[in-house]
């Protein structure tokens, strides 16, 4: 039969050579077709078809009629062709969607049996995905006692026989034997959970007790095996591409530390993705077991190391061993591991597809009297009967309990609580279905748990080694620190001296405040500091304050200079022509509002300062040769250079590294500055250069009657000469009366 005889969307034979069947014509052909208003391309028509694109004849939105399956996105006809082609090019790759939206399949399927004693010891057990047939997920048996027989749950579509559609068990693809069937064509990727028909020598049945449990893990984790929670490789991965790289089951034996053996031992199923990687889980043998994840965790940001772990739950902080692998590698690594997750790698741990003869256990009942006993071999085989039938699916007659008769006593079974009853005694007893080591591996257990226990003993050992010698080392800093404590005392001491000194020294300023008040006479305009005196530290710390942290290169030279000598300034004089220009100042500002400066610098805490017309501490340097000059005749703005950057005036500036700048100081040479007090008054910020003002710029240009300005302002980042930004901050004034020379300190680098 040739290719026109199926339908080109859902591939149902076709009685006459068309191109859909009548229903994928009336519900997509007819409104695709060739002409039409919703005319597809013929190679957009054909991904459509192949990716399940579906046309929502909704008035509400005719300008995007097509839905995309695979992200639920809709389209119209002029970008519905690149969507399909950028966004699903894996899908189009693997001829299945890597995508889907809703509903993705799960990894892991669990089969409770059948009422047939034969078929259900046949197909109970545990699913896992291994390929894509017909659309759909197939699903594999994972055997552990004959792991010959191969039993698969499949989709068969109608494309040969309408009669075939449905879900099918079977040992094989398509095969003649055949255990179940179940006609659903919901077009979801699960098998259904119920209404199986089992195929028995007693004929065909429906069955009622053959169900399908899919609740084994929380939605956010199942992702299918072609969905990784994300991409580990460069390119995007189709789930033929996945399934080739992770195997679905591994197997874990062989230890040298016999205290995790018992917990960790045993197969591991796929469940479930985490950070890219796979998670096994540990096929339990009842409910009672613990859980075991193998997982891998590289959160980003994470404290915790990034590899391989053996954990109760992802995240879980109990983890049994660690592996350090690559984090570029999708599989599980089968060597390398340690146990216990801080200890050595454990060459013995092995972890391989096939399982080992290390592995071998026995499944055993066992009953709890002072500890746990093995029941007798005619209940053993009774109670595991009735497990592989279905433990707690109830028979007709017995709601869940059951009798076993043994050793000439009547025992009730109570499949729920999971308790046998001596009916003949009343005494009721918990029981249980686990594992039991076969006798060939105990000796080699015992020997294991020999070498780890000697391990731990040379580990205390070390550790208490590693003890002995911190406690001498402790035992040397004791000492130390006795030593140490007159030294403390002493610094304590030369600390309250410091301040001492510092307190006389702002007394004595006090003390000298009147002299602004009297006549010069005999006094000195410079009056010496004593270098015991406190205020030597109390400036050293105040400049290297000054100097801005993020300021770098020659101004990191202002953080390493040191004061030789300090000079008090009492010039009568200059004082009184200093007061009269702030009472001027002062009467200018009346009724006006002018914003608060402030200053970087400050170390003159015994002085008074005026606010309301702008009275700052600020620096000029200078070199020695002109500090007579200064302290005698006062700041002179007619012997400024013409056309300074700022104007003809005299400059300052409240931070320490541009001071330094004109200050002469080196190595070997000692340079100044003097600390001054500053009327700013009403400053104007400059905006540029203003290298032709010669006074203070008018308030309001406009208005020339609203006065000048006392000063001017270049802040860090005003644009200067050649396309540069001011980097220092600098006060320019016109009057040299608005500024006193207070203190003159000498300084070097």
């Amino acid at each position: 039969m040739t290719s026109s005889s199926r339908c080109c969307r859902c591939s149902a034979v076709l009685k006459r050579q068309q191109t859909y069947c009548t229903g994928c014509w009336n519900s997509w052909g007819y409104f695709v077709r060739p002409g039409g208003k919703y005319e597809l391309s013929t190679s957009c028509e054909a991904l459509a078809n192949r990716l399940g694109v579906e046309f929502n004849y909704d008035p509400g939105r005719r300008s995007n009629p097509f839905k995309c399956k695979l992200c639920q996105n809709i389209f119209n006809s002029g970008n519905l062709e690149e969507h399909l082609r950028v966004r699903h090019a894996a899908s189009l790759r693997g001829h299945q969607p890597a995508d889907i939206a809703t509903p993705p399949y799960l990894l892991v399927l669990h089969v409770s049996g059948a009422t047939d004693a034969s078929v259900s010891k046949i197909i109970q057990g545990t699913y896992t995905t291994s390929e894509w047939h017909h659309g759909k997920p197939v699903y594999r048996k994972v055997c552990q006692d004959a792991p010959s027989i191969t039993v698969l749950i499949y989709y068969w579509d109608g494309r040969d026989n309408a009669w075939d559609e449905g879900w099918w068990f079977s040992p094989e693809l398509g095969a003649d034997a055949v255990y179940a069937y179940n006609e659903a064509t919901n077009g979801s990727n699960l098998p259904p959970a119920s209404g199986w028909v089992v195929f028995s020598s007693a004929g065909v049945v429906d069955d009622n007790k053959l169900n399908i449990l899919m609740n084994l893990e929380p939605k956010k984790d199942r992702h299918p095996v072609g969905r990784p929670s994300h991409n580990p490789v460069d390119k995007p991965l189709s789930a033929y591409d996945v399934v080739e790289q992770v195997e679905p089951i591994v197997y874990v034996s062989g230890f040298c530390s016999a205290a995790v053996s018992c917990t960790i031992r045993g197969a591991y199923i796929l469940s479930a993705w985490n950070h890219g990687k796979p998670v096994y889980r540990k096929l339990q043998q009842q409910a009672s077991d613990s859980t075991v994840l193998i997982y891998y965790w590289g959160k980003p940001g994470a404290v915790c190391q990034e590899g391989w772990r053996f954990g109760a739950s992802l995240d879980d902080q109990t983890v049994w061993a660690f592996n350090e692998s690559q984090p570029q590698a999708l599989s599980l690594p089968l060597l390398g591991w340690k146990v216990p997750h801080d200890g050595d790698v454990d060459d013995k741990l092995n972890i391989s597809t096939e399982p080992d003869a290390d592995l071998s256990v026995e499944v055993v009942w066992e009953f709890l009297s002072t500890d746990w006993q093995p029941v007798s071999r005619e209940m053993q085989n009774e109670l595991e009967s009735r497990w592989v039938k279905g433990w707690d699916a109830a028979e007709d007659d017995d709601d869940g309990i059951f009798c076993v008769s043994t050793n000439g006593y009547t025992y009730g079974i109570d499949c729920h609580d999971m308790r046998q009853r001596n009916l003949d005694t009343g005494r009721s007893r918990e029981i249980r279905r686990t594992q039991r080591l076969q006798p060939p591996v105990i000796p080699e257990l015992f020997q294991n748990l020999q070498r780890s226990l000697q391990r731990e003993i040379q580990a205390h050992m070390a550790e208490k080694s590693e003890l002995a010698a911190r406690v001498v080392e402790l035992e040397q800093q004791v000492d130390s620190w006795k030593s140490c404590q007159a030294t403390v005392a002493d610094l304590k001491q030369q600390i309250y001296d410091l301040e001492s000194c510092q307190v006389q020294h702002e007394e004595r300023m006090v003390m000298l405040e009147p002299w602004r008040m009297s006549r010069q006479l005999d006094m000195n305009v410079r009056a010496e500091v004593p270098l015991e005196d406190g205020v030597y530290a109390t400036l050293q710390k105040a400049l290297i304050s000054a100097c801005p942290a993020d300021h770098r290169g020659d101004c990191s030279y202002a953080r390493s200079l040191n004061i030789t000598g300090l000079e008090q300034v009492h010039n009568i004089r200059l004082w009184k022509s200093y007061e009269f220009r702030k009472e001027q100042v002062k009467k200018e500002l009346e009724g006006s509002r002018v914003p608060k400066v402030t200053s970087s610098f400050s170390g003159c805490s015994w002085a008074k300062l005026d606010s309301t017309v702008n009275e700052i501490w600020v620096l000029h340097g200078t070199t020695p040769d002109k500090v007579d000059l200064i302290v005698n005749f006062g700041f002179d703005e007619r012997l400024a250079r013409e056309r300074g950057l700022y104007g003809q005036g005299v400059y300052f500036t409240d931070q320490t590294c541009k001071a330094f700048q004109y200050s002469g100081a080196g190595r070997q040479a000692e340079g100044c500055f003097i600390i001054t007090r500053l009327i700013l008054g009403e400053p104007h910020y400059a905006r540029g250069p203003l290298p032709q003002v010669k006074v203070e710029p008018l308030r309001d240009p406009k208005d020339t009657s609203k006065g000048r300005c006392h000063s001017v302002i270049a802040a860090p980042g005003t644009p200067s000469s050649n396309g540069a930004t001011q980097v220092h901050r600098e006060l320019v004034i016109f009057n040299g009366a608005q500024a006193y020379p207070e203190m003159i300190v000498r300084i070097r680098k």
